[in-house]
């Protein structure tokens, strides 16, 4: 049975009681104009994003009409939509994906901002896990819109939602239905300017940069050329030559790299590990050795898994992909798209930024 997550959110359900009430009480009709929703914010005593979610709920339902640059207006009524009677239905694909999202933290973030997004507009959150083709069947086609997250490898999938709001989230664009990800590209970026801020100049890349994470390696390599950086990859070959990387890393592959990393005549500065997960690995291999880091080598992960770095004795630097905007990001679009069908499709990527976590704690 799908899983079903409703959240609903008591401070933006008030504002828009009141505003509905209020727009009945002083008799405004479709046209009027209403105060900047600033000042809005401050009639009701609330923050402005709550103010601002309010009036794009009732945009979306088609009780007002934001106009850029105008202003906020009431909306002429032509009967129901269906959405302001039922409350919006969104659903949550796991197409092919059958692991728990909790077990990895970057994901869990995602679904975190899914469902604060959704409780936002008072709507209805429905996970379905579909394994393979004789399981689409499980995605009833009268929701508001679709999120889709891991594979399309599955036609009837595509036919089935074809034609609907359906927005896929992070991973490789599948060329159908919106994307919304990070710059895996400029993750490179990010870590190589954050290694010349720190006046590093010999660096290692760890990992196996593949899939999603291939641009990541890619934009590691370009960046750190034009940086001057010298560069060595400890890329794990069995992975390569499967096409893809396991859930757990063989310490042996871990070893040999350390033994490259570590060798006094070498002399690493640091190193960007591509996964969090496996930067926890190589931070405890690294202090098993009796290897300092932070002091005598600088690891550097990505996707910002707090709930894993802080097992460690010292949060190491990680590169922040946003994957919790990202969630939030793709209800947003849905609702665009549902009054947008006809638009082009888009591809929105948001750009990584570089954590630190000791600043955070200054």
């Amino acid at each position: 049975m799908p899983t079903i997550i409703s959240k609903p959110s008591h401070a933006i359900s008030s504002v828009i009681s009141q505003l509905e009430e209020d727009i009945k009480k002083h008799g405004l009709k479709a046209g009027d104009r209403l105060q900047p929703v600033r000042d809005l914010a401050a009639r009701y005593g609330v923050s402005y994003v709550t103010m601002q979610k309010s009036v794009n709920l009732l945009n979306h339902k088609g009780l007002l009409e934001v106009k850029r640059g105008s202003g906020v207006f009431v909306k002429a009524q032509s009967g129901n939509n269906g959405s302001d009677e039922r409350g919006f239905i969104f659903y949550l694909i796991l197409a092919g994906y059958d692991c728990d999202m909790a077990r990895f933290p970057v994901y869990a973030k995602m679904l975190y901002g899914i469902e604060n997004e959704v409780a936002n507009f008072g709507g209805k959150l429905v996970v379905v896990r579909v394994a393979n083709e004789t399981e689409v069947e499980k995605i009833d086609g009268d929701a508001d819109g679709y999120l889709l997250f891991w594979n399309d490898e599955m036609p009837t999938l595509k036919e089935r939602l074809h034609g609907k709001p359906c927005v896929w989230l992070m991973g490789i664009d599948k060329q159908w239905g919106d994307h919304i990800t990070f710059n895996d590209f400029s993750v490179g970026k990010v870590v190589c300017e954050y290694f010349s801020d720190k006046k590093y100049s010999k660096v290692a890349y760890v990992g196996a940069g593949l899939g999603a994470n291939h641009e990541r390696k890619v934009g590691f390599e370009y960046y750190a050329k034009r940086r001057g950086l010298d560069i060595t990859y400890m890329l794990d070959e069995k992975a390569i030559e499967k096409g893809k990387l396991g859930d757990r890393f063989n310490s042996t592959i871990i070893d040999r790299w350390l033994d490259c990393i570590l060798d006094p005549a070498e002399r690493y500065d640091a190193v960007f590990v591509e996964m969090d997960s496996m930067a926890v690995w190589v931070y405890n291999a690294m202090e098993r050795r009796g290897v300092s880091v932070g002091k005598d080598i600088e690891i550097v992960g990505c996707n910002c898994e707090e709930s894993l770095l802080s097992s460690l004795p010292k949060m190491p630097t990680t590169v922040d992909i946003h994957s919790e905007e990202i969630g939030a990001m793709g209800i947003e679009h849905i609702l665009w798209r549902k009054r947008n069908l006809s638009a082009d499709r888009r591809v929105i990527k948001i750009e990584p930024s570089i954590r630190v976590f000791q600043d955070d704690m200054k």
